[in-house]
């Protein structure tokens, strides 16, 4: 063999080697590239999951929210009707007083003690 064919096969030879070495860094780069899209969809899912968790819970703490004001304003109607009804007690106890006081006066024959 003379030395034209021994670097025409070198250089084939080189040449092979080179394309398949730019093929296997396509390859592992497709590879990287494909894991890291599987990791990015895998974290919007995670994101996506979290806010739906975070709305619901925004949802049930409005409904506490709503719960416990209405639950405030039947205690403060509760507590004014019972001051309603402890004043009504009172004007009823003085009512009581004055025709007890009354009907002594009238029992004692319009006399006052």
């Amino acid at each position: 063999m003379d030395t034209g064919t021994i670097t025409f096969l070198i250089g084939i030879i080189g040449c092979v080697i080179g394309i398949s070495t730019y093929i296997s860094g396509r390859m592992a780069k497709a590879e990287k590239n494909g894991s890291m899209e599987t990791k990015i969809t895998q974290a919007l899912d995670g994101i996506t999951s979290i806010n739906k968790k975070l709305e619901d819970i925004s949802k049930s703490q409005h409904t506490v929210d709503l719960m416990v004001n209405s639950h405030e304003e039947q205690i403060r109607s509760l507590f004014k009707g019972q001051e309603d009804l402890k004043n009504m007690i009172d004007e009823g106890n003085q009512t009581r007083v004055y025709l007890s006081e009354l009907l002594n006066f009238l029992k004692n024959g319009g006399k006052n003690d």
